[in-house]
């Protein structure tokens, strides 16, 4: 691997965490959560800004199997993150069990909820 991208390879991983939902708002949500995690990385350009419930959100349907699946992987993806972002107009449930979690794991906390929202 050439230096310019080991430098890359190096960055700190950024969960973004953001309010999802399971009604009528989801897509809207989701999509903002999408646009949301482009900016942070427009805007921090040394970290690596994650999210993989967003593009599961996509495709799996908003029922207790698949978001007790979706909580298990965001968990141990958190896990690997040296920071949790909190995007959005609020901490939803989902997000409050993120940030427990972050917080055992002693990762940094960045909250950012309506700091983006609506741009």
């Amino acid at each position: 691997m050439s230096d310019r991208w080991y430098s890359h390879a190096t960055r700190p991983l950024c969960y973004v965490a953001h309010p999802l939902g399971a009604g009528p708002d989801r897509e809207r949500n989701r999509a903002e959560a999408a646009r949301l995690l482009g900016e942070l990385q427009k805007h921090h350009p040394n970290r690596v800004f994650v999210g993989s419930w967003i593009t599961l959100a996509e495709t799996w349907p908003e029922d207790a199997e698949h978001r007790e699946a979706g909580i298990a992987a965001d968990l141990a993806l958190i896990d690997h993150c040296s920071s949790l972002w909190l995007t959005g107009p609020r901490i939803s449930n989902g997000m409050q069990l993120e940030l427990d979690h972050a917080k055992k794991r002693g990762l940094e906390i960045v909250n950012r909820i309506g700091v983006y929202h609506g741009l």
